[in-house]
């Protein structure tokens, strides 16, 4: 009889090197994390990296992306100066793919 091989990845990201000590048994099957963070977010929304049965595989698991928009919104105008060090730290973000200024409606 052969035995049976396979690669343990991290659920959330995909990175093999993941930590055995982060465990997570989610339905009966255990799942292994990289890190606390990929942990974490798995624990608040396992079914967007697993699926669930249902509603199938999750779109992640399709190979599908999900774009999602934000809006903030200010009191005041903000100056450029402001928008450069905003823009910087938010394109930073995991998950952060553009952001666009737009000039308040008021």
């Amino acid at each position: 009889m052969s035995k049976l091989e396979f690669t343990v990845h991290c659920p959330v990201c995909k990175m093999t090197k993941v930590d055995r000590s982060l465990l997570f048994n989610y339905r009966g099957i255990d799942h292994y994390f990289c890190s606390s963070q990929c942990l974490d977010r798995f624990k608040a929304h396992p079914h967007l990296f697993v699926g669930d049965p249902k509603h199938g595989m999750s779109p992640k698991q399709k190979g599908q992306t999900a774009l999602k928009k934000c809006r903030i919104g200010f009191a005041e105008p903000i100056d450029d100066e402001l928008k450069v060090v905003m823009q910087q730290s938010l394109l930073s973000l995991m998950g952060i793919e553009s952001l666009v200024f737009e000039e308040s409606l008021l």
